[in-house]
């Protein structure tokens, strides 16, 4: 059994292929806890703005919206590598300057 704690949603994919070992080859369960709610990250939004159809880089809107589509994307990307629960303490990120 394992608790992964990271910071913001997608840190969990710089050991993605640990946690699949650990879920599929060891049978093993990896829970996730997610400090803060990934609205920070809307300065390095550039690529997702195409994607999702919004203006992700402009701070209001991406803090409006990232928090939503970063989580809804770890879900995803959990339900691959194999992680059985992730818990959001949501907090929010201060802008840094």
């Amino acid at each position: 059994k394992v608790l992964v704690v990271t910071a913001h949603p997608d840190d969990e994919t710089g050991m993605a292929v640990t946690i699949y070992k650990i879920t599929h080859e060891l049978k093993g369960t990896v829970d996730q806890c997610v400090i803060t709610n990934g609205e920070g990250g809307y300065k390095y939004s550039t690529l997702s703005e195409d994607y999702y159809g919004l203006e992700l880089t402009d701070e209001k809107v991406g803090r409006k919206h990232l928090p939503q589509i970063r989580k809804q994307e770890l879900m995803n990307a959990g339900k691959i590598i194999g992680i059985t629960n992730h818990f959001f303490l949501d907090q929010k990120m201060r802008a840094i300057v």
